[in-house]
């Protein structure tokens, strides 16, 4: 055992000799220098040198406010009229809305952009309207030529009274109340056949025609009348009920009446060019929306005039020449309205509705008579030979208690 302990002990001496020792060596680094405070605190972002003023307007409200209660003392006016009289506003820094110069495209406007209205009848003149060419003119009756800047009033030479009587209200209710889409005119152009041909070239070439064009020939008397009776006869008017179109007994085939019109109600009349869906102003939202999907899908329908005595889209063509049966035409009219605000046209068609030319012209009157107040005192000349006879008495002069009269003679009324 000693003899082992002792080799192993030889051995791990002779390992030693082998063994490299390592040495720790210190690394000399450059110290930092010390920073500069000053530096340190000047090159700081978060600390301010000067003082920066921040203007709360407090003390230029509070001037404005004494300034403001100091003037009410002794101003009738109320503290907040002299507040918002006293404040400036910079409207240079308000950038206003840019307004389009396009017109607004109405949908299922009561109008287009040239109508011709004729005016027929001796009872009750139906206004109608009619296809917009020359030969739709004739000398029998009277027409209303509209465009959107222009109202014209054709004059037939053989016209009733009561239809030139009803044209003339009617162009100038147009004009008037900017009515059927007018915007701008402010002239009624009145034209009839003696009219220069300067002034009739404009309308007819409106209607296709050309200078030398002329209206044609009327009907015979009793043909006002007739016509009349038959475009009435033509009339149907519907009922939106329950998602369909009821018709009105008691209003087809004569002229409706203003109590038809309710404000709880969406109705439809069909006047054969004209087809109005009207709507009150209670009415329901879904009534309205079933009513224009209903009156559309009843103008694109075929028409079907076979059982009346005319055509009322062409009501001046012979029975024997007439399609009685077709479609409606592009000139016609599928309009919305609403309650109170009703065309001209759709207004004639009633046969008590109040008359608004009568009314205008009463207003009118009414004007210039609150106009021209009556004096209190009426003037008026005196006569003279009244004057010449009534000679005045001629003043008496008294000096001292003693009557001189006009220093002529001793003048004392007492001792006379």
């Amino acid at each position: 055992m000693l003899t082992l302990f002792l080799s192993c002990l030889s051995r791990q001496l002779e390992d030693d000799d082998f063994v490299v020792k390592r040495r720790s060596v210190r690394v000399t680094r450059r110290q930092v220098a010390s920073r500069n405070p000053l530096k340190a605190l000047a090159a700081r972002e978060d600390l301010k040198s000067e003082y920066t003023e921040v203007k709360m307007g407090v003390g230029e409200r509070e001037l404005r406010r004494m300034k403001v209660e100091e003037l009410s003392k002794g101003s009738p006016m109320a503290v907040e009229a002299l507040a918002g009289l006293a404040s400036r506003e910079n409207f240079s820094a308000v950038a206003l809305k840019k307004v389009e110069s396009t017109p607004v495209v109405r949908e299922m406007a009561p109008y287009t952009s040239l109508m011709l209205l004729q005016v027929k009848g001796r009872r009750h003149a139906q206004t109608r309207l009619v296809e917009p060419k020359v030969t739709s003119v004739n000398q029998g009756d009277d027409f209303i030529l509209i465009t959107p800047t222009d109202v014209y009033h054709y004059k037939g030479e053989f016209a009733n009274v009561i239809e030139r009587a009803k044209a003339a209200e009617i162009a100038q209710y147009i004009l008037q109340k900017k009515d059927m889409g007018i915007t701008s005119s402010k002239n009624l152009i009145e034209l009839d056949e003696n009219s220069p041909s300067g002034r009739k070239s404009k309308f007819w070439k409106l209607l296709g025609g050309d200078e030398t064009s002329e209206a044609v020939l009327g009907g015979t008397p009793d043909e006002d009348e007739y016509v009349e009776a038959a475009l009435v006869a033509a009339n149907k008017i519907y009922e939106v009920q329950d998602d369909s179109l009821v018709p009105i007994p008691d209003s087809w085939g004569q002229m409706p009446k203003i109590e038809l019109l309710s404000s709880d109600k969406v109705l439809v009349f069909d006047f054969g060019p004209e087809l109005y869906i009207w709507a009150g102003k209670r009415a329901c939202g879904d009534e309205r929306k079933v009513g224009v999907v209903l009156g559309r899908e009843l103008w694109e329908e075929h028409y079907d005039y076979s059982e009346c005595d005319i055509n009322p889209i062409t009501p001046m063509t012979p029975i024997s020449k007439a399609k009685m049966k077709g479609t409606r035409p592009e000139w016609g009219l599928c309009a919305k309205l609403t309650e109170n605000v009703e065309t001209i046209l759709f207004k004639e068609k009633f046969i008590d509705w109040p008359d608004l030319a009568q009314q205008s012209r009463i207003k009118e009157v009414k004007k210039e008579l609150d106009r021209h107040v009556a004096p209190v005192c009426e003037l008026q000349p005196c006569d003279a030979k009244m004057m010449l006879e009534d000679l005045p008495l001629e003043p008496d002069l008294v000096l001292e208690m003693s009557h001189l009269g006009r220093g002529v003679e001793y003048y004392d009324e007492e001792v006379r």
